[in-house]
């Protein structure tokens, strides 16, 4: 990659948020929609169905975070001496790692709700979905993060 093209860069950012976000909710329908056609996988006693809704709580807490930390710690990492486009690069990274850690919250909330058909466990969902929204990335977000120069962020904005 270039310095002549860090928006194509940062396309290739946005581009890996949008697979992500049609990953989640088509994990989402997906399971909704066999729970709502079939029922659970299982037959979940009270008990079994609580601690699944826990277990749901447990993961989406340890996990969310973790992407969340880990992705910043590489963020601060970065050098800023580096062009634009090299910026982006492990910038990219970081971000899909925090992507990836709410896809996996997700994910296994979704298998949680399909085992048990525990409609609470949707709650879960709606909040892990809203944590993606809130880390969609954007040039603002981007020029905050890698602490930009004004020049960097007009190559940014286009």
């Amino acid at each position: 990659m270039t310095d002549k093209n860090p928006i194509e860069a940062y396309k290739l950012i946005t581009r890996t948020y949008g697979i992500m976000f049609i990953a989640i909710i088509v994990c989402i329908v997906s399971v909704s929609l066999y729970v709502s056609n079939l029922g659970s996988i299982i037959d979940a006693e009270a008990s079994s169905a609580f601690f699944m809704q826990l277990g749901a709580v447990a993961i989406t807490i340890a996990v969310i975070p973790f992407g969340y930390i880990s992705s910043q710690k590489i963020i601060k990492n970065i050098d800023p001496a580096l062009s634009l486009s090299k910026k982006l690069l492990p910038y990219r990274k970081a971000l899909t790692l925090r992507f990836t850690s709410i896809l996996a919250a997700a994910f296994f909330v979704s298998m949680f709700f399909w085992f048990t058909a525990n409609t609470n466990l949707m709650i879960i969902l709606a909040i892990v979905l809203l944590f993606y929204l809130i880390s969609k990335p954007n040039p603002f977000k981007t020029a905050d993060d890698l602490n930009l120069s004004e020049e960097d962020k007009h190559k940014l904005m286009g």
